[in-house]
C-alpha cells in the first residue's frame, strides 16, 4: 500500500486523470471512519495513502445511507431495547428459498420459529417491522439511483433523512400490518384451508403454507386450490374469497357489471370508462377515441373492412365490421344450438352463460331483474336494461335518408335497417306475392288474410285481434284500470 500512497486511490488503484484525498488529514476527517466500518482496511494502510474523489462520492453516499438505518431502527425501538427484548436477525442459508414470497405477503420473519419471551418487539414496534423493510428498500433503490447518476449533492442533515423517512412510513398506502395480513388470512381460512396435499399439514397464513411447501417437499411453485382454480399468490386468493362471498365486491357502478378480482374491475374501467386524457388513440374516420393502442386498430380496420364489404354472411347478405361479430352472427342465427339444452322448455344455446340465465328465468326469475334509477321501471334482465338506460340517455337524431327524428340511436339505428337497408331480409307471403320487412308482419297478415285465425286475445273481454298493436290499443282505452294494473304489475314490481 506504501508504494501507491501518493498516486494510486486506495480503492480503486487508478492514479492518472483523478483528484485525489488523503485519507489521514484535517481537510478529510471522517474518510479515514468511514472506510474502517464499511472495509477491511486497518490504520496502517491509510498512512500516506488516498482516495479517489469518484470512489468517495461513492463510499459517503453508502456510509450516509448506513446511518439513516441505523438510526431509524434505534429510533423506532425507542433508542433502547431489554435484554429480554432482543430483535434477532436471522438468515436463511439457502436465499433461493425465499424467492417465492410476494412482495405483500406476509413477512419472512413470520417463517422463522421464534420463541415469544427471548424474541419479540417492543410494543413501540408491534406491526412496524414491515413498514421500515419497506421506507429502508426505498431508500436503497434511491441510493442506488444516486449511484448511477453518479450524483454529487453534498451531505444533508440525518435527522431531517428521518423525519422524512418517518413521513414516508404514515403516508405508504401499499404497506400493511401484520394485524391485517392475518385478518386476511383468518377471512380466507373461513372458506378454505392452507392444508398441504401432499402431507397434509395446515398451516395458519398463506406464507407458512408456502414455506412448508418449499422446505418439506422442494416445491418453490405451491399453490392454493379454491372452487377449481389455482391460486399462487395471496392477495388473488384472498380477491376471490371477496368476491365469491359478495359478487358485488368489484363492480362497475357506471355500468353495472360485476368482475371476478381488482384487476378485471381496473382493466374495464381503463377500457370502457376512460377519461379524455387517457384516450391517446383518436380516429381520423369518427368521432371515437381509445385508451388502448389494440382497440384502436381494431377499430379502425372495422372501418376498412366496412368501407369495402369484406365481411358478407354467406347464409343472408348481411355485412359486419369485423370477423368476430360475423361469427357470432352466424353461430347464433345461422347453427342449430345443441350444446347446451334446456330440460324445462327444450331450447338450445351455444353459451353456457346464456344457458345459465335462461334457467334462472324458469327458477329465479326475480333474481334476473334490474329496475331504472331514472324512470323506476323493473327490466326483465341485465340486457334489457341496457337497451333501456339507453333509450334515457340519449337524444333525438335525424335520419340521414328520409329525415326521420328517432328518439335515441338505437331507434334510429332499427329505422335505418327496417326502411333503408338494400340488404334488409324479405319476408314473401306464400299465398300471395305480398312481401314484408318484419317476420311478425308476415305471420299476421297469413293469419287475418288466408287463415281467418286471429292470433291475439284481449285478457279482459273476449274480443280477439289479427295483430299486438291493435289489442294494445284495445286495452288502454276500453280496459284502462286493469291495463294500467297490469302494466305497473309487469314493469314496475319486481
Amino acid at each position: 500500500m506504501q508504494e501507491l500512497a501518493n498516486e494510486h486511490c486506495l480503492t480503486c488503484f487508478q492514479s492518472k486523470n483523478q483528484s485525489l484525498l488523503r485519507i489521514q488529514s484535517e481537510e478529510t476527517r471522517g474518510i479515514e471512519g468511514a472506510l474502517s466500518k464499511h472495509f477491511w482496511f486497518t490504520k496502517d494502510d491509510f498512512r500516506q495513502t488516498h482516495i479517489c474523489l469518484p470512489c468517495w462520492k461513492q463510499v459517503d453516499s453508502f456510509h450516509r445511507f448506513h446511518e439513516t438505518v441505523e438510526k431509524l431502527y434505534e429510533r423506532g425501538s425507542s433508542g433502547e431495547m431489554s435484554p429480554s427484548k432482543v430483535l434477532v436477525k436471522s438468515e436463511p442459508q439457502n436465499e433461493e428459498a425465499f424467492d417465492f414470497l410476494d412482495e405483500n405477503d406476509d413477512s419472512m420473519t413470520e417463517g422463522i420459529k421464534q420463541e415469544p419471551e427471548a424474541y419479540s418487539w417492543d410494543e413501540t414496534m408491534d406491526g412496524q417491522e414491515d413498514i421500515i423493510a419497506d421506507v429502508v428498500k426505498e431508500e436503497a433503490s434511491a441510493w442506488a439511483v444516486e449511484m448511477n447518476a453518479g450524483s454529487d449533492s453534498e451531505q444533508s442533515d440525518t435527522e431531517n433523512e428521518l423525519k422524512d423517512l418517518e413521513v414516508a412510513m404514515q403516508n405508504n398506502p401499499r404497506t400493511k400490518t401484520k394485524e391485517e395480513r392475518w385478518k386476511e388470512d383468518e377471512y380466507i381460512r373461513e372458506h378454505v384451508k392452507y392444508t398441504c396435499e401432499q402431507c397434509g399439514t395446515t398451516s395458519s397464513t398463506f406464507t407458512m403454507f408456502l414455506k412448508h411447501a418449499s422446505e418439506a417437499h422442494g416445491n418453490k411453485k405451491a399453490f392454493v386450490v379454491c372452487c377449481g382454480n389455482r391460486f399462487y399468490k395471496k392477495i388473488r386468493l384472498y380477491q376471490h374469497v371477496q368476491w365469491v362471498n359478495n359478487p358485488e365486491t368489484f363492480r362497475c357502478e357506471a355500468c353495472k357489471r360485476n368482475y371476478g378480482n381488482a384487476e378485471g374491475i381496473r382493466r374495464h374501467m381503463k377500457e370502457y370508462h376512460a377519461t379524455e386524457e387517457e384516450k391517446k388513440f383518436k380516429c381520423d374516420r369518427c368521432d371515437q377515441s381509445f385508451a388502448r393502442q389494440y382497440k384502436f386498430k381494431l377499430h379502425v380496420q372495422d372501418h376498412i373492412n366496412w368501407e369495402n364489404q369484406n365481411l358478407k354472411c354467406e347464409h343472408c347478405n348481411k355485412t359486419y365490421k369485423s370477423v368476430h361479430i360475423l361469427n357470432n352472427h352466424i353461430k347464433l342465427y345461422h347453427t342449430q344450438p345443441t350444446t347446451f339444452i334446456c330440460d324445462i322448455c327444450a331450447k338450445g344455446f351455444h353459451l353456457k352463460s346464456h344457458f345459465i340465465k335462461h334457467k334462472m328465468e324458469h327458477d329465479a326469475p326475480d333474481q334476473l331483474k334490474m329496475q331504472c334509477t331514472i324512470c323506476s321501471r323493473w327490466l326483465k334482465n341485465r340486457e334489457n336494461w341496457r337497451r333501456h338506460m339507453q333509450m334515457h340517455r340519449g337524444t333525438e337524431m335525424k335520419c340521414p335518408h328520409c329525415g326521420h327524428m328517432s328518439p335515441h340511436a338505437r331507434a334510429l339505428k332499427g329505422h335505418i335497417r327496417r326502411q333503408h337497408n338494400e340488404q334488409k331480409p324479405i319476408h314473401s307471403c306464400q299465398f300471395c306475392s305480398k312481401t314484408f320487412v318484419q317476420l311478425i308482419s308476415l305471420k299476421e297478415h297469413i293469419a287475418a288474410i288466408h287463415v281467418d285465425d286471429a292470433l291475439y286475445n284481449c285478457p279482459f273481454c273476449s274480443k280477439s285481434f289479427n295483430s299486438s298493436s291493435n289489442m294494445h290499443t284495445h286495452k288502454k282505452r276500453m280496459h284502462p284500470n286493469e291495463w294500467l294494473e297490469e302494466h305497473n304489475s309487469k314493469y314496475y314490481t319486481k
